[in-house]
């Protein structure tokens, strides 16, 4: 579905509707298909949320009010990440001289795959043990990360 064409998908809902429905449908399957696995299941999920809706609505533009909202409500979310991420890079920004380029590198790194969609958490007390970064009694000495249940967790020197 990379070559959409908007006159062609609106001449198509005009003029036959169940095959603008049977073809838009296919599209989102393909689209499904071709994503990221750790993400099928959340889109599947938010195509079947969207289908229910539309399904109960009583009116197109009802149905669109309400994915619209949704997709608002994702945003935020995206949003607030966002920020968090960013005030975690900030506190560790006096650190990253001390170390060098290769923290440098790992900031990145984390940066990059938290922006391709990779989940991420804080390491609580205690957590830092046996991870890249840290020393044989479980103390940071550069940024390490680990992946636990589909997150990615970060663990910067000095923050708890």
């Amino acid at each position: 579905m990379q070559d959409f064409d908007f006159e062609n998908w609106s001449e198509l809902h005009s003029s036959d509707p169940a095959e603008f429905e049977r073809k838009r449908e296919a599209a989102l399957q393909e689209f499904i298909e071709q994503a990221n696995p750790d993400s099928r299941l959340m889109l599947e999920q938010t195509l079947f949320t969207l289908q229910m809706h539309k399904q109960k609505a009583k009116s197109p533009l009802q149905s669109a009010i309400f994915a619209s909202n949704l997709m608002w409500e994702s945003f935020g979310k995206l949003r607030t990440s966002m920020e968090e991420a960013r005030s975690v890079f900030e506190e560790a920004r006096p650190s990253l001289s001390l170390v060098g380029g290769k923290q440098m590198s790992q900031i990145d790194n984390i940066v990059n795959g938290w922006a391709a969609g990779v989940p991420v958490a804080h390491a609580e007390d205690g957590a830092n043990d046996g991870m890249e970064g840290s020393d044989a009694g479980g103390q940071m000495t550069a940024p390490a990360v680990r992946q636990s249940g589909g997150a990615r967790i970060i663990a910067f020197p000095g923050r708890r």
